[in-house]
């Protein structure tokens, strides 16, 4: 919206109030409010806000000093830093240059340094070494300097017309003043660019270049038109013939033609224009602003070239599925070669994408690697036909195999989904019946989950070697226990019934075929050592001996117990003494050795674990046993019921896995990042709430005080509530136990609480929604012949 504001000449300005933007006119200034409001002089709009208590005191200052500096060409500039301003990151300041340009600035960095733009503020950030959040942040801010993304650009690079120029910012930060001069930047640094970033600035140029030079002539034309009447075209612009051979199809919109006659169909638009494929000129019509009615019917004609829905895919996203290759097409009819190069591209441009998206495309380019080895055989399901008739899908589905375990699915409404566990996710977020979930929930039995009892609606598979998946009520995929009861706490349903449940399948064996039965150890073998065992290795206990073995070109170290027990290393017979009850001073002394096999210690970690900084991470508990990646190692100590592990034990091994890589999950009820700067930085609660207000948050009279909340998106379930110490919660049970945990809070405010957010219990609501599923309740409310919705 700022944008097409911006065309009518409104700008922004750090001295209005939070939200406002103004636009000179002839001899007067008018203000838009943040709720929208329109006041058409100076003395309206400070009248307004000495009228209104909602502003301080320092923001009416504030407001007079911009009318003095903007208002006032006489009035010299005061040489103050702002260190509100809304358009740099938070502890950046700025102040106006004083050469009469308000648009003008200089910077200051929170560590001192001066700098004249906030491309110059990206470049230093760069060289000095800022977080990468930070950098991202400086540069989202690039717009304010006319800096404008393009998905054809280079990987986060930015670009703007400068007079009849085109002018580049590279992720260096560096500036290019000419799509030559960035050529050349980008052929001097090979290790940074390849030759495609090379065709993308070229392609850009020529786009630029044909899109000024249509606009000149349609300029021409216009003038020509004025000057010599409408009935007489201008001299030097040839009639165009229009090609015959382009006839009227019902495989393309209402006035546009389709030529059959080459090897492949072109398309004629109303105007005469043509393209190559139904995919150009949709793009095309989306560049060129064409009507939404007329761009959607030209997007339903994309079945005709093979493109399909894919409920895994972005919202409006298409596929395309060739023998040797699968394309995708974004909204606006950009070309994917491939899953990894899709997922490059919403990785440049994630501040306009959905963490949703992001997550599944990121997810089908892992699963679609390209193969590193001699090409492999065409899977199966290419070429396959649907099969009509299937009994393993719900009526009127489609299906047919593929490559692996699994099948691909058609709905009745045509969407393919890529396994059943997809299309059960989708049809809950859509908000299908439950007869039509639950067809499909019990068809996921030919892909072998099993039905749990509790928690209700969940789903267990076994995996091939030792684990499981599990699947939620709301279709969701569990990777592992840990996060099967991780998702439980999260959505306020980890309950001891839930947790017992999840735990009786710990330990348990899932070998295809057979019955539940305990994991399978490795007890030592008992041996008569020959003359290979080693006596006298200072590297193990007094008495104990080892043996030397080679594998994957590696040299390892057998050893044995006086007793003529041999363990394959050190770890394992470490966790074998723990589990015996050894004497602590041997286990200890065998705990010391570790190091000899690559083990390392520190101090942020628990008592005697140990780890190893490979690929998974690898974790060595204090009683052997081995932990695979940073987020297992959390878990552990996070879901321990034994009081073994304290919570600062858990907040050090939090700041070890940061300082090793962090790990992509969150634990408990954290803050984001961001919200935490507002309450650190917020100068009085009256200017939090309103920034806090300005970023969505809304008031509730069933909250406590100063608590504030977000609306759902629809199909989401959880709460979405920020409390007055700036900690946010997603259920009720969260909330509510952190309020009986602090004394500020009475048993009132939790009963109001419950009520939250439109006065009715919690198990009202549940019962308002639970009297939906099957048949619905008709009233006198409802309306049988809206003519806006289907018969």
């Amino acid at each position: 919206m700022f944008d097409k504001l911006a065309f009518e000449g409104f700008q922004a300005n750090e001295l209005l109030p939070f939200g406002w933007i103004y636009q000179k006119t002839q001899g007067e200034l008018n203000f838009l409010n943040r709720e929208g409001r329109l006041l058409t002089s100076f003395r309206q709009a400070f009248e307004y806000v000495r009228s209104n208590t909602n502003f301080s005191a320092e923001e009416m200052q504030r407001f007079q000093m911009f009318h003095n500096l903007i208002g006032s060409s006489n009035v010299q500039k005061p040489v103050v830093w702002n260190e509100v301003d809304q358009t740099v990151p938070i502890g950046w300041k700025t102040r106006p240059i004083g050469n009469g340009d308000q648009n003008q600035k200089l910077f200051l960095s929170p560590n001192g340094h001066e700098l004249k733009s906030r491309r110059l503020a990206l470049k230093h950030m760069i060289e000095v070494g800022y977080s990468r959040e930070s950098v991202e942040e400086m540069r989202r801010f690039l717009y304010y300097e006319g800096w404008i993304d393009d998905q054809s650009l280079p990987y986060l690079w930015k670009m703007k017309r400068n007079g009849g120029k085109l002018w580049f910012v590279s992720r260096e930060g560096d500036l290019l003043e000419s799509p030559n001069v960035a050529i050349g930047y980008i052929q001097k640094n090979p290790h940074n660019y390849n030759h495609e970033d090379v065709q993308r600035i070229e392609y850009i140029s020529r786009t630029v270049q044909v899109n000024r030079a249509q606009g000149q002539v349609r300029s021409q034309i216009q003038d020509q038109d004025r000057r010599r009447g409408l009935n007489q075209l201008p001299s030097q612009i040839s009639v165009k013939k229009i090609d015959s051979s382009y006839v009227e199809d019902g495989s393309v919109p209402k006035g546009w033609k389709v030529k059959t006659d080459g090897r492949r169909p072109s398309f004629m638009a109303p105007n005469g224009t043509t393209y190559m494929s139904r995919r150009i000129a949709y793009r095309a019509m989306v560049q060129e602003r064409y009507s939404n009615e007329e761009i959607e019917a030209m997007r339903k004609t994309f079945k005709h070239d093979g493109w399909l829905d894919n409920s895994e895919l972005p919202d409006g996203w298409k596929v395309k599925q060739m023998p040797n290759n699968v394309y995708l097409m974004d909204r606006g009819g950009e070309l994917f070669k491939s899953y990894v190069e899709a997922a490059k591209f919403i990785e440049s441009y994630n501040q306009y994408f959905t963490q949703e998206d992001v997550d599944k495309i990121n997810r089908l380019a892992r699963i679609n690697q390209p193969t590193r080895g001699p090409p492999r055989s065409q899977p199966r399901s290419q070429g396959a036909k649907w099969i009509e008739n299937d009994p393993t899908v719900p009526r009127g589905w489609k299906s047919k195999g593929r490559a692996g375990r699994g099948k691909i699915m058609m709905s009745p409404d045509g969407v393919v989904f890529n396994s059943r566990r997809s299309a059960l996710e989708l049809m809950i977020k859509s908000g299908a019946s439950e007869e039509k979930i639950e067809e499909i929930r019990m068809s996921l039995a030919h892909e072998g989950w099993i039905k749990m009892e509790v928690p209700r609606c969940w789903m267990y598979k076994r995996l091939a070697a030792y684990g499981y998946y599990f699947l939620s009520s709301e279709g969701i995929k569990l990777e592992s226990k840990g996060s099967a009861l991780e998702h439980l706490m999260k959505t306020g349903f980890l309950t001891e019934e839930n947790k017992r449940s999840i735990d009786m399948l710990k330990g348990v064996n899932k070998t295809a075929g057979s019955s539940p039965s305990p994991k399978r150890e490795h007890p030592p073998q008992q041996i008569n050592p020959d003359s290979t065992w080693i006596l006298g290795d200072l590297t193990v206990p007094e008495g104990w001996r080892v043996k030397e073995f080679d594998s994957n070109e590696k040299t390892y170290k057998m050893i044995l117990t006086p007793s003529g027990l041999s363990f394959r290393n050190r770890r394992t017979a470490l966790s074998y003494m723990v589990k015996n009850n050894f004497p602590p001073e041997e286990t200890d002394e065998i705990r010391r050795g570790l190091v000899h096999d690559g083990w390392m210690e520190d101090a942020l970690l628990p008592t005697n674990w140990r780890f190893k900084t490979r690929k998974p991470f690898v974790y060595c508990s204090d009683e052997g046993e081995i932990i695979l990646s940073h987020i297992n190692a959390i878990r552990k100590l996070h879901y321990s019921d034994t009081g073994k592990y304290s919570q600062e034990q858990l907040e050090n091994l939090k700041h070890f896995t940061d300082k090793h890589g962090g790990t992509r999950k969150e634990y408990g009820t954290r803050t984001p990042e961001s919200l935490s700067r507002l309450f650190d930085n917020s100068v009085n609660r009256d200017e939090l709430t309103r920034t806090l207000e300005g970023l969505g948050w809304l008031q509730n009279k069933y909250l406590p005080a100063n608590w504030l909340f977000k609306n759902r998106s629809e199909g989401n379930q959880h709460i979405n509530v920020l409390s007055d110490e700036g900690t946010s919660y997603i259920s009720y049970k969260q909330a509510v136990h952190f309020m009986r945990s602090n004394e500020k809070y009475t048993d009132e405010d939790v009963g109001n609480f419950y009520l939250f957010p439109d006065g009715k219990t919690r198990s009202i609501r549940m019962s308002d929604s639970r009297s939906f599923v099957g048949n619905d309740p008709v009233s006198n409310d409802w309306v049988e012949n809206d003519d806006t919705v289907p018969k």
